[in-house]
């Protein structure tokens, strides 16, 4: 019992530890929350929802791990020719279905982005904004950032991610009407600043 208490009361750095092994290899699009709390108390060797009251601060490491692995896969991305930045959709298959039959539009991307000027990215974006301002200006004059998404509200404040870059996180459950019916969802959305890096 002793034992199960001070496992409980470990430090953030020692939880942090666990739960990057227990996550090593999984399918963090899947996972849910819970689950990752629950998969860290068997680490631990813990009763279920011993982790439970601090599940705020274990949901932040989660939020940082996801937002690393993503960083980890996108790396260096930056450095490529504007059509390198474009993502890449991987080949459909051939059905033997038609289209009227599945109800499916051919050529259609599953996911777009419009900027706000119009224009396309800049090559070389994350060596161009290296030395865009400092780490201390971000933080001090980045605003608040909301994006509604079917009448969902969302924000999220400027702050600095584990990796060291700098950005916003947007997170939460919320309501998607799917024909007549209403779905909860959950919501990640990390917005990080390729070369914020390297501000001092």
């Amino acid at each position: 019992f002793a034992h199960n208490i001070a496992m409980a009361d470990s430090s953030a750095k020692t939880l942090r530890k666990k739960l990057e092994k227990v996550l090593s290899g999984e399918d963090l699009n899947q996972l849910t929350r819970r689950q990752a709390r629950t998969m860290l108390e068997e680490e631990l060797g813990l009763e279920k929802n011993a982790l439970k009251k601090r599940k705020n601060e274990i949901n932040q490491f989660l939020a940082e791990i996801v937002e690393k692995r993503q960083e980890d896969e996108k790396k260096d991305d930056d450095d490529d020719d504007d059509e390198d930045d474009e993502v890449v959709e991987p080949p459909r298959k051939k059905k033997k279905t038609s289209k009227k039959e599945t109800g499916e539009a051919s050529d259609v991307k599953a996911h777009t982005c419009t900027t706000r000027s119009g224009n396309s990215v800049p090559k070389k974006l994350k060596e161009k904004q290296s030395e865009l301002m400092s780490k201390k200006y971000f933080l001090d004059y980045a605003k608040e950032i909301a994006i509604d998404i079917h009448g969902n509200k969302l924000t999220g404040k400027a702050r600095d991610f584990s990796s060291g870059n700098l950005g916003w996180y947007l997170g939460g459950k919320i309501e998607i009407p799917v024909g007549k019916k209403n779905v909860w969802c959950q919501v990640g959305i990390n917005v990080t600043i390729p070369g914020s890096k390297e501000w001092d």
